[in-house]
Protein backbone atom coordinates (compact mmCIF):
# COMPACT_ATOMS: atom_id res chain seq x y z
CA UNK A 1 0.00 0.00 0.00
CA UNK A 2 1.59 3.46 -0.96
CA UNK A 3 0.42 6.20 1.46
CA UNK A 4 0.51 9.87 -0.43
CA UNK A 5 1.08 13.04 1.66
CA UNK A 6 -1.11 15.87 1.30
CA UNK A 7 1.03 19.10 1.12
CA UNK A 8 -0.51 22.29 2.47
CA UNK A 9 0.05 24.87 -0.24
CA UNK A 10 -1.49 28.06 1.40
CA UNK A 11 0.72 30.40 3.36
CA UNK A 12 1.67 31.17 6.93
CA UNK A 13 0.55 34.12 8.91
CA UNK A 14 4.41 34.67 9.40
CA UNK A 15 4.69 34.83 5.64
CA UNK A 16 2.16 37.43 4.97
CA UNK A 17 3.22 40.01 6.94
CA UNK A 18 6.51 39.48 5.75
CA UNK A 19 5.56 40.10 2.45
CA UNK A 20 3.61 43.06 3.92
CA UNK A 21 6.53 44.63 5.86
CA UNK A 22 8.81 44.03 2.73
CA UNK A 23 6.40 46.10 0.06
CA UNK A 24 5.99 48.84 3.49
CA UNK A 25 9.67 48.99 3.01
CA UNK A 26 10.03 49.34 -0.79
CA UNK A 27 7.34 51.71 -0.99
CA UNK A 28 8.47 54.24 1.61
CA UNK A 29 11.69 54.32 -0.13
CA UNK A 30 9.81 55.38 -3.31
CA UNK A 31 7.24 57.54 -1.93
CA UNK A 32 9.93 60.64 -2.15
CA UNK A 33 11.25 60.19 -5.72
CA UNK A 34 7.87 59.55 -6.85
CA UNK A 35 6.35 63.29 -5.17
CA UNK A 36 9.74 65.02 -6.60
CA UNK A 37 9.02 63.58 -9.36
CA UNK A 38 4.69 64.64 -9.38
CA UNK A 39 6.47 68.01 -8.42
CA UNK A 40 8.77 68.66 -11.27
CA UNK A 41 5.59 67.57 -13.43
CA UNK A 42 3.23 70.12 -12.16
CA UNK A 43 6.08 72.63 -12.60
CA UNK A 44 6.95 71.88 -16.54
CA UNK A 45 3.05 71.97 -16.96
CA UNK A 46 2.72 75.44 -15.20
CA UNK A 47 5.55 76.30 -18.00
CA UNK A 48 3.98 75.03 -20.67
CA UNK A 49 0.41 76.66 -19.87
CA UNK A 50 2.12 80.18 -19.67
CA UNK A 51 3.61 79.21 -22.98
CA UNK A 52 0.49 77.99 -24.72
CA UNK A 53 -1.69 81.34 -22.85
CA UNK A 54 0.84 83.83 -24.20
CA UNK A 55 1.19 82.29 -27.61
CA UNK A 56 -2.63 82.08 -28.24
CA UNK A 57 -3.00 85.65 -26.88
CA UNK A 58 -0.31 86.44 -29.86
CA UNK A 59 -1.52 84.43 -32.60
CA UNK A 60 -4.88 86.04 -32.14
CA UNK A 61 -3.89 89.42 -32.20
CA UNK A 62 -2.04 88.68 -35.68
CA UNK A 63 -5.32 86.41 -36.73
CA UNK A 64 -8.35 89.64 -35.92
CA UNK A 65 -5.72 92.44 -36.39
CA UNK A 66 -6.44 93.21 -32.99
CA UNK A 67 -4.86 94.62 -29.75
CA UNK A 68 -4.71 91.97 -26.68
CA UNK A 69 -3.84 91.90 -23.51
CA UNK A 70 -3.13 89.07 -20.75
CA UNK A 71 -3.73 90.13 -17.56
CA UNK A 72 -4.95 89.02 -13.82
CA UNK A 73 -8.60 89.73 -13.92
CA UNK A 74 -10.78 91.32 -11.20
CA UNK A 75 -14.58 91.51 -12.48
CA UNK A 76 -12.86 93.37 -15.99
CA UNK A 77 -10.23 95.16 -15.28
CA UNK A 78 -6.50 94.20 -14.69
CA UNK A 79 -5.73 94.18 -11.26
CA UNK A 80 -2.19 94.35 -8.96
CA UNK A 81 -3.01 90.54 -7.45
CA UNK A 82 -0.71 88.00 -9.62
CA UNK A 83 -2.35 85.54 -8.04
CA UNK A 84 -5.88 86.52 -9.88
CA UNK A 85 -6.80 84.42 -13.07
CA UNK A 86 -5.20 85.29 -15.80
CA UNK A 87 -7.29 86.47 -18.61
CA UNK A 88 -6.60 87.19 -22.30
CA UNK A 89 -8.90 89.16 -24.16
CA UNK A 90 -9.42 92.16 -26.99
CA UNK A 91 -8.19 95.47 -25.97
CA UNK A 92 -8.42 97.76 -28.73
CA UNK A 93 -8.34 100.98 -26.85
CA UNK A 94 -5.90 99.26 -24.48
CA UNK A 95 -8.07 100.02 -21.29
CA UNK A 96 -7.09 97.20 -19.85
CA UNK A 97 -10.22 96.10 -19.17
CA UNK A 98 -12.45 93.70 -20.64
CA UNK A 99 -15.51 95.47 -22.57
CA UNK A 100 -17.06 92.10 -23.34
CA UNK A 101 -17.46 88.56 -22.50
CA UNK A 102 -17.03 88.06 -26.41
CA UNK A 103 -13.43 89.92 -26.08
CA UNK A 104 -12.12 87.16 -23.52
CA UNK A 105 -9.87 84.58 -25.60
CA UNK A 106 -8.73 82.43 -23.09
CA UNK A 107 -8.21 82.08 -19.11
CA UNK A 108 -5.60 80.36 -16.87
CA UNK A 109 -5.72 80.16 -12.87
CA UNK A 110 -3.10 80.27 -10.82
CA UNK A 111 -2.41 77.27 -8.79
CA UNK A 112 -3.10 78.01 -4.70
CA UNK A 113 0.61 78.25 -3.19
CA UNK A 114 2.37 79.78 -6.44
CA UNK A 115 4.35 83.17 -5.75
CA UNK A 116 5.03 85.49 -8.81
CA UNK A 117 6.59 88.41 -9.18
CA UNK A 118 6.39 90.41 -12.71
CA UNK A 119 8.71 93.08 -13.78
CA UNK A 120 7.32 95.56 -15.44
CA UNK A 121 9.08 98.72 -15.79
CA UNK A 122 7.35 101.45 -14.95
CA UNK A 123 4.52 100.36 -15.89
CA UNK A 124 1.52 100.50 -12.84
CA UNK A 125 -0.22 97.13 -13.66
CA UNK A 126 1.27 93.99 -14.59
CA UNK A 127 0.60 92.69 -18.00
CA UNK A 128 1.56 91.11 -21.39
CA UNK A 129 0.07 93.44 -24.25
CA UNK A 130 0.29 92.25 -28.23
CA UNK A 131 0.09 94.65 -31.09
CA UNK A 132 -1.99 93.27 -33.98
CA UNK A 133 1.01 92.83 -35.73
CA UNK A 134 2.13 90.42 -33.29
CA UNK A 135 4.75 92.93 -32.18
CA UNK A 136 5.15 93.05 -28.37
CA UNK A 137 3.09 96.33 -26.71
CA UNK A 138 5.10 96.25 -24.00
CA UNK A 139 8.67 94.48 -22.28
CA UNK A 140 7.60 92.09 -19.44
CA UNK A 141 9.46 89.40 -17.50
CA UNK A 142 7.72 87.28 -14.74
CA UNK A 143 9.01 84.95 -12.68
CA UNK A 144 7.18 81.82 -11.70
CA UNK A 145 7.63 80.05 -8.24
CA UNK A 146 5.52 76.78 -7.70
CA UNK A 147 6.23 76.61 -4.14
CA UNK A 148 6.08 79.89 -3.38
CA UNK A 149 9.57 80.22 -2.76
CA UNK A 150 13.00 80.56 -5.32
CA UNK A 151 13.85 76.92 -5.56
CA UNK A 152 14.38 74.47 -8.94
CA UNK A 153 11.23 74.15 -9.50
CA UNK A 154 10.90 77.63 -10.63
CA UNK A 155 11.24 79.05 -14.03
CA UNK A 156 11.29 82.70 -15.41
CA UNK A 157 10.61 83.80 -18.98
CA UNK A 158 10.16 87.30 -20.98
CA UNK A 159 8.08 89.00 -23.64
CA UNK A 160 10.62 90.05 -26.58
CA UNK A 161 9.81 92.84 -28.72
CA UNK A 162 8.97 90.85 -31.56
CA UNK A 163 6.73 89.20 -29.36
CA UNK A 164 7.93 85.70 -28.67
CA UNK A 165 7.93 84.45 -25.19
CA UNK A 166 11.83 83.51 -23.89
CA UNK A 167 12.25 81.22 -21.00
CA UNK A 168 15.56 81.47 -19.45
CA UNK A 169 17.84 78.36 -17.82
CA UNK A 170 20.12 78.37 -14.87
CA UNK A 171 23.48 78.87 -16.66
CA UNK A 172 25.52 78.65 -13.50
CA UNK A 173 24.58 75.62 -12.24
CA UNK A 174 23.18 76.59 -8.78
CA UNK A 175 19.31 75.25 -8.99
CA UNK A 176 18.43 78.34 -9.32
CA UNK A 177 16.87 79.74 -13.15
CA UNK A 178 18.46 83.52 -13.96
CA UNK A 179 16.95 85.98 -15.12
CA UNK A 180 18.95 89.07 -16.78
CA UNK A 181 18.41 92.28 -15.33
CA UNK A 182 20.45 95.99 -16.61
CA UNK A 183 23.07 93.39 -18.94
CA UNK A 184 23.78 91.20 -15.99
CA UNK A 185 22.61 87.67 -15.34
CA UNK A 186 20.96 87.39 -11.92
CA UNK A 187 19.17 84.59 -9.68
CA UNK A 188 15.72 85.12 -10.00
CA UNK A 189 13.96 86.13 -6.26
CA UNK A 190 10.28 85.00 -5.01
Amino acid sequence: MIIKHRHNTGITAIELLLAIAITAVLASMAVPGFSALLEAHQSRTQQWRWAGILKTARHQAITRQRWVTLCPVKDTQCDTDLTRPWVAFFDDNRANAIASTTDIIAQMAIPEGTRLVMYRGVATLPYFRYRASGLSGNLRSLTVCPNGKADALSFHFSSTHLGHTRFFDDTNGDGLVDRIYQGTRQNIVC
